[in-house]
């Protein structure tokens, strides 16, 4: 019985292993196909990358399909740009970028209806920044101004940083107050951003006039840009609006810190070391230099110095806003050792000592001083913590500084 079925079944294993080499021959041959057209893709893009017409009709003729093909050939034959690029677009009619390159070359022929088209189909296709860029500079180019404001705040909705647009839009208008009604999106990230664009263009007139849109959004990470905006305005002398701003972010409490009002003796800032120093603005500027190290603590500033010279630091320096004619006292309270520590009032524009305190710093406990001074005729001065090296070679000194107060005195007779 065994022996009649065996014949039938050595039938089957031979069909199944006929059935298998096929299968292998035809994957192998699959695989080979496969490596070809991959080889011959790759020599297409190869031949691309030399940009040489003679190579790029090789290309053409390897990967027809290939839209890259058409694009370069696009940009060796300026002449034939809008047939190579239609080219490119028909096999791969999807692509956004295609079609902003079509129009471009569309415009450059004076075809410009067929380029808006394309364009708007691109915004269409392409949610993103770059459709509407490109529009919006499209109708830029035409002075077609109703449609450039319309994508130019679409563009400034889309770009991951909005200078560029808002650059363009300035050449058109530096209406700051409308740009920012019109064109700058509604959140306060895109304030702040057009807020430090008019600062970097140096209108600052115009970002005045933007500072409360900003600030009305009571947005810690907008300190830095109002409070350097502020700084700009005192290197730039205008001490009366640097002023106001800063009083501004006083009162909403943006930053932490008191009031200034020269004309009731209020001209020094976080004088209780209570905060830690913006070193921007109103507030103190920490000048850290060789041989001197400055650590700050809440209520107290600790400075320690190493003789590396002969010349003066200045490790601690703020802005003080004046009223011309007017009699001033500070008060500070202070631990010093070593080297001669003292007070000095600087000319912001020349660094030229315009008064210092009579009295050198020195003190092994806790020691109350002042320093009386009138305000020369000037908004402002740069109060500077002057500390001078004594006579030994190796000497290493500190000091302590804990409070800095400031009111009005009575009339003195200066400390030059």
């Amino acid at each position: 019985m065994w022996g009649d079925r065996q014949p039938g079944g050595n039938e089957r294993a031979r069909s199944k292993g006929a059935a298998r080499r096929w299968i292998a021959v035809a994957m192998a041959f699959g695989y080979g196909l496969a490596g070809l057209e991959a080889a011959r893709v790759g020599l297409a893009e190869a031949m691309l990358g030399l940009a040489l017409p003679r190579l790029l009709d090789w290309a053409r003729w390897l990967a027809p399909d290939n839209p890259q093909v058409w694009v370069a050939r696009a940009e060796v034959d300026p002449a034939h740009a809008v047939a190579a690029l239609e080219q490119a677009l028909q096999r791969r009619p999807a692509d956004a970028s295609l079609r902003i390159r079509l129009a471009l070359a569309l415009e450059q022929e004076g075809r410009t209806k067929e380029a808006e088209d394309q364009l708007i189909q691109a915004t269409k296709q392409d949610r993103g920044h770059v459709p509407r860029w490109a529009l919006a500079n499209f109708y830029f180019r035409l002075q077609d101004t109703p449609n450039f404001w319309r994508w130019a705040r679409e563009a400034a909705r889309t770009a991951p940083d909005a200078a560029g647009v808002y650059r363009l839009c300035w050449q058109l208008t530096s209406d700051a107050r409308w740009l920012m009604r019109a064109i700058v999106p509604p959140d306060p990230r895109r304030h702040a951003e057009f807020f430090w664009f008019l600062v970097r263009v140096g209108d600052l007139e115009a970002a005045g006039t933007v500072f409360e849109d900003v600030l009305a959004w009571r947005h810690s990470g907008h300190v830095p840009l109002l409070v350097a905006y502020c700084n700009r305005l005192l290197e730039l002398g205008r001490i009366r609006d640097a002023l106001q701003d800063w009083n501004r972010l006083v009162a909403t409490g943006m930053i932490r810190r008191n009031r200034l009002d020269p004309e009731v003796g209020l001209i020094i800032t976080n004088g209780e070391f209570s905060e830690c120093p913006l070193g921007s603005g109103f507030d103190w500027r920490i000048r850290e230099s060789q041989g001197l190290g400055i650590h700050w603590v809440p209520g107290e500033v600790r400075i320690q110095a190493m003789r590396t010279g002969t010349r003066a630091h200045r490790p601690l320096v703020q802005w003080t806003p004046l009223r011309p004619g007017c009699n001033y006292q500070i008060d500070y309270e202070y631990v010093a050792a070593g080297g001669k520590w003292r007070w000095v009032l600087l000319d912001p524009r020349t660094n030229r000592v315009w008064a210092h305190s009579s009295d050198f710093l020195v003190s092994a406990r806790l020691e109350h001083g002042h320093f009386r001074f009138s305000a020369p005729d000037v908004q402002a001065l740069m109060l500077a913590l002057e500390w001078e090296p004594g006579e030994g070679e190796f000497e290493v000194s500190s000091l302590r500084l804990r409070r800095v107060v400031s009111r009005l005195a009575d009339p003195v007779g200066g400390n030059r």
